[in-house]
Order: structure tokens, then C-alpha cells, then sequence
């Protein structure tokens, strides 16, 4: 080990050990210890039991005291001298045998905190502290019938992200103020404080708080015990309460610069911030345009916020003095919730524990909220708290992700626009909108209307998707399509069939041969077809293919198209619908476009996550005009 100690000694003059033995063990320890040998940061090193040492009195393990760097204790009776001997990170570094690393593959599932119907887990935040996680998060129980939810701020611990507590509740059941969404816990002044809001529920009907919502702290001494809440008068000591307008999701956080100054972040008409040099007396500063549930971190010169822009994901921004922002990523940070059935309606609320320093972690963890599924409002879907990790805030890893992940394509729907994208026919354009990130189409006419992509030349590729029918409906994907010059239909093309649960296998899950002059051939869900050489079809089943009960009705379902030379796969939320092989020496398609189909009057579809990966094709295709020149 390198030389990276410093030892200070304090002399205990004028003190008995009865008195010493009376105080707190931890009493040298204190943080104002800390701030006066230039911020080091103190843990509690391995000392042994002697009934005499005034500050242990039983074997003490290798526990952290106060984040970073380890501090051996010596006392020394005669002399009444205390010493601490501080071991920085450095050196425990080259010490990995006396530090015990948390193993993250352990972790079972993103999924640590699963919710159920009676336990809606929401607004994660979380501390490191004596070796234990200790998440706080809100905690939502559906009452009267899911008429509204009552909140509660709620706690559960572990120390290997693996095991967890049973779930805490540390606030009482009250609508008319309903705790929750704690934003972070600090250290002050021998204190931990935690920071949360209210989100009162007006006649206790609804699910969205109103304009009464307030930010509010709790005191403890343990972590464990929390004193009653007290109102957070982020606007200044004069405003009334009544007068502080509605506000939400609060975080706190020194500033980078000048010691003994705290901001407080919190969400009002974008993220506003106020600063206070005691905690109690508050200056509204501004604000800036972003999302909610704030996170921010300081890494070296920049102050980082994390915060919920949308629906899915989290996004990033960076600033040098909490004026100017600018983002850290182009596209909303996502993680897997296009795979996991339990996050696949939202996942959002990122809180980011900077563990990168700290030598049995070394990463940043983020804890988050994912939503089962859609209802009539996403407060009532389940929720559940998820776990990932990173070593620069941008590139993620989480449970069971596969070290190679199969790359889904060039996302082809922006969400926020329709760009690439054109109707056919031309008056049909109303019939298709964007809204929250989602393409909408509504069947205006008795016609057929679709959604087509631009590029037009496609042979080879792969298809991702995700839609979802609010009602009944008819609805698909055509691929490799050319206009139709019979008129029979728009164009001629493969067509990936969907339908309401309960339309039938004809549909739902079954491939259609819109053809002008050749036969359409039946290959319903879970069948297996090959076209031979003469246009004769061979039918078999297919084992294990998707049922109706693999499908969700009314909910996101996951589409995957696979178009490779002459064969053709049809998956629904990751299993096999139907496939087929067109060997015809004639009326084969090789190439065309794609299209998004609405097949009925009235009808609602929603369409989003759309991925177009191309595949390798060795053959020369001729120019296609299509359906953009007339």
C-alpha cells in the first residue's frame, strides 16, 4: 500500500472517561470535525473492544462512516490521545481484499421493487450510508374502487441490491395532503434531512394532486426515525402558502462554489430553483425548461439534471451556473422498457446515487419507476421501482442485459412529427396525427388509408414496432408494396395483419397477399405456408406460435417483421404468429414500400417505437418511382 495517509491527533484533556463514555461513540466523527480538516470525508475503521477506550466499547466492523475513505481509530489511555489515521480512496484501491464490492450481477432483475394491485411503487430517491441502500420512494394504494390513491412516503433497505426489507410506510394515511415523491436525502448540520412534496386529492375524486401541492422536509438522526413535516418556503419567508402556486418534486443540493449555500430544484412552470444558506430561508433564483422529477449531481466544474421530459425515459443536461443549460443526450434515456412487460406503458422518475468514487460500487446507480400498462389514467397502472448502472450517465447496463445487444435499427418515427412520412390516398391525411409521442390513426372515410415510409426501394430488412387498438378495429402493416394499376386497391403488397383480440386468426396475427392479378393464398396465426415454384400453397402448423392469450387487448403490443429474400416472419410480443416462404417464379415481390394501414371507418390505432434495421441485399434493384411521383 502507498503512503496516502494523514494522521490527526485530538487531545481529550479535562475530560473523565466516565464522561467520554457517556457521549455519543461517534462524537469525534461529526461532520463539523469534517468541515474543519478541509472537507475528508471520515469512515470507521476496525478497532477492538477495551472497556476503557471512552468511544468503543464492543469490536466495530469495517463500516463506512461518512462515504469515502476508511479512518483507524487509536486510543490511547494513558496519554488520553485520540488518533485518526485517514486511508484515501487510493489506497484502497491498491486494498481490494479489505474492501468488499457490491456484485451487480447478483441483481436478479431490473425490476427490485415489483408493485401489485394493492402497492403502486413510484419516485424513487435512495442514500448509501453504513453499507446499507436505503431507497425511499411514494407509495400508492388504490381506494374506493380506484376512485383516487392514497400516498405515502415509503422506505425499504438492503446490502447487496439483492434482499430487501418489507416496505415501510413513514407517513400516515391523509388525502388531503398525501406525502410522496421524495427527491433526495442530505446531510446538515448533524441531521439528515429528506425532501418530498404533497399531492392533495381534491373531493377524493381523481388521481392528480392540485394546485394545494407543497414541498415539505422531514428530520432524523438514524435514517430510521423522522421528525413531523415542515413546509419548505422556497419562495421566501413572506409568501403566504396559499400563495406559493402549485409545486412538486423537490431536490436538494450544495452549491459547487460557495460553501454553505444549498439550491433547492423543484418543478413549477419548468424546474424553478431557490437557495437558502440555513434551509429555512429561501430566494427564488429562476428557472429553466425541463421536465420533472429533478436530479441533479455536480462532477467537476458542471452541475448535471436529470429529469422526466415525457413519458418514456429520462432525459440530461449540463450547466456552469445554472443559467445556461445544454443537453448531454440527443434522445431521451430509455433502458429496456421496450422489453419489460412491467415498464412497457412508462418508465420515468431517474434518480442518480453517485457511487462512482466510492471503491465497492464505482458506478452510477439509477433507480426509476416503470408502469405496467395504460388505464384511464397512468396513476393507476401498476408501478414498480427498476435498478441500472453506468460510468458516464449515458451508456446503460441493468439485470440480464445481453452483453451484445441485437441493434433494433434507425428509429424511423421521431415522435413528434410525421416527417418520412406520407398518406395514400392524399385526402386520407387527416386520418393521421401525432400525439405524445405517438402516431394516431382515425378511420374518417369508408376507405382504406395508410401511413407510408419514404423509402420505397426495401428488400431486405427488419420491422419494429409497437400498437395498440384503444377499441375495436382492423388494422396492419403492408410491406413491399407497389402501386396497384387495376385499381383493385391502393398497391399490391405482403400484408402483417392486426386486429382487436377476438377478430379472428384470419386477421389477428396472419399474413395477407394483396395481390392485382394473383391468388391471395390463406396463411392464418400459426401457420407455417410455402408457395412452391407452380403458385401451389403447402400449409403445416406452427408449434408454439402466439395465442390470443399472448396478446394484450387494448394495450402496447410489440410487432416484428422479418422480410429476408423470399421468407417471411410474423411476430407478436416475441413469439411466432405465422410465416411463409413464396417460391413462384412469377408475381413474387422483391422489393416495395412499407405502410402503417387503417382498414375501417371510425376505427382508433396508435402506432410508436417504430425501428427499420436493413439487411444485407445482394441484388441490383431498378429505380421505383412509387407512389410519391404523380
Amino acid at each position: 500500500m502507498r503512503n496516502t495517509s494523514l494522521l490527526i491527533a485530538f487531545v481529550l484533556a479535562g475530560l473523565s472517561t466516565h464522561a467520554c463514555a457517556g457521549r455519543d461513540r461517534y462524537l469525534l466523527l461529526d461532520s463539523r470535525i469534517i468541515e474543519s480538516t478541509d472537507n475528508v470525508k471520515l469512515s470507521v475503521g476496525v478497532v477492538r473492544k477495551d472497556r476503557n477506550n471512552p468511544l468503543f466499547k464492543e469490536d466495530k466492523p469495517c463500516e463506512p462512516r461518512f462515504d469515502n475513505p476508511y479512518c483507524s481509530v487509536i486510543y490511547d489511555r494513558q496519554a488520553r490521545l485520540c488518533s485518526f489515521n485517514f486511508t484515501t480512496n487510493a489506497a484502497m484501491k491498491d486494498s481490494p481484499k479489505k474492501i468488499k464490492r457490491i456484485d451487480l450481477t447478483k441483481i436478479p432483475s431490473p425490476q427490485v421493487l415489483p408493485g401489485d394491485e394493492n402497492n403502486h411503487y413510484r419516485d424513487p430517491t435512495a442514500i448509501y450510508h453504513d453499507g446499507v441502500f436505503r431507497l425511499f420512494f411514494t407509495v400508492n394504494q388504490p381506494r374506493d374502487n380506484n376512485r383516487y390513491m392514497a400516498s405515502f412516503l415509503g422506505t425499504t433497505t438492503s446490502r447487496d441490491l439483492v434482499n430487501w426489507t418489507p416496505v415501510k410506510l413513514l407517513t400516515p394515511e391523509n388525502p388531503t395532503l398525501n406525502y410522496s415523491s421524495p427527491g433526495n436525502i442530505i446531510r446538515y448540520n448533524g441531521q439528515w434531512f429528506i425532501c418530498f412534496q404533497t399531492y392533495p386529492i381534491p373531493g377524493l375524486k381523481g388521481f392528480v394532486g392540485d394546485q394545494t401541492a407543497r414541498l415539505f422536509i422531514m428530520r432524523s438522526k438514524d435514517l430510521e426515525n423522522w421528525s413531523e413535516p415542515e413546509l419548505l418556503k422556497v419562495k421566501g419567508p413572506d409568501v403566504p402558502r396559499e400563495q406559493m402556486g402549485r409545486m412538486i418534486d423537490p431536490y436538494l443540493i450544495k452549491d459547487k462554489d460557495e460553501p454553505g449555500k444549498w439550491w433547492c430544484f423543484y418543478k413549477q412552470n419548468g424546474v424553478s430553483m431557490s437557495y437558502s444558506y440555513d434551509l429555512e430561508t429561501w430566494r427564488y433564483f429562476g428557472r429553466q425548461k425541463a421536465g420533472e422529477n429533478s436530479c441533479v449531481l455536480v462532477l467537476g466544474d458542471r452541475y448535471y439534471l436529470i429529469h422526466s421530459p415525457g413519458r418514456d425515459g429520462m432525459g440530461l443536461m449540463s450547466s456552469g451556473d445554472l443559467k445556461n443549460w445544454e443537453p448531454v443526450v440527443e434522445e431521451n434515456i430509455r433502458l429496456g422498457y421496450k422489453v419489460w412487460l412491467w415498464a412497457m406503458a412508462r418508465l420515468t422518475a431517474g434518480f442518480v446515487l453517485d457511487l462512482k468514487e466510492d471503491p465497492r460500487v464505482g458506478k452510477y446507480l439509477m433507480f426509476y419507476h416503470g408502469t405496467e400498462s395504460d388505464k384511464p389514467h397512468e396513476h393507476i397502472g401498476i408501478c414498480s421501482l427498476g435498478i441500472a448502472w453506468s460510468d458516464d450517465l449515458i451508456n446503460w447496463n441493468w439485470p440480464k442485459k445481453p452483453e451484445r445487444e441485437e441493434k433494433s435499427g434507425k428509429a424511423i418515427f421521431d415522435g413528434r412529427t410525421l416527417d418520412g412520412w406520407y398518406p395514400v390516398p392524399k385526402e386520407s391525411a387527416s386520418d393521421w396525427t401525432v400525439r405524445d409521442g405517438t402516431i394516431v390513426g382515425h378511420g374518417s372515410a369508408d376507405r382504406l388509408s395508410y401511413l407510408v415510409w419514404k423509402d420505397e426501394n426495401l428488400t431486405d430488412f427488419e420491422l419494429k414496432l409497437r400498437y395498440r387498438l384503444p377499441g375495436k378495429g382492423n388494422t396492419g402493416v403492408e410491406i413491399r408494396s407497389k402501386p396497384d394499376l387495376t385499381g383493385k386497391r391502393p398497391f399490391e403488397g405482403y400484408h402483417a395483419d392486426l386486429g382487436h383480440v377476438g377478430i379472428g386468426p384470419n386477421i389477428l396475427g396472419a399474413w395477407d397477399f394483396h395481390f392485382a392479378k394473383r391468388k391471395e393464398y390463406p396463411c392464418p396465426r400459426g401457420t407455417r405456408l410455402t408457395i412452391d415454384e407452380e403458385g401451389k400453397p403447402h400449409s403445416s402448423s406452427i408449434p408454439g406460435a402466439v395465442t390470443l392469450a399472448d396478446i394484450r387487448p387494448h394495450q402496447w403490443n410489440d410487432v416484428h417483421i422479418i422480410a429476408n429474400g423470399n421468407h417471411f416472419r410474423f411476430f407478436i410480443n416475441g413469439k411466432l404468429a405465422s410465416e411463409f416462404t413464396d417460391n413462384a417464379k412469377s408475381g413474387r415481390l422483391d422489393y416495395g414500400a412499407i405502410g402503417l394501414q387503417i382498414h375501417d371507418k371510425d376505427m382508433r390505432v396508435e402506432f410508436k417505437d417504430i425501428y427499420l434495421k436493413k439487411l444485407e441485399t445482394k441484388e441490383t434493384l431498378p429505380p421505383f418511382t412509387g407512389f410519391c411521383a404523380e
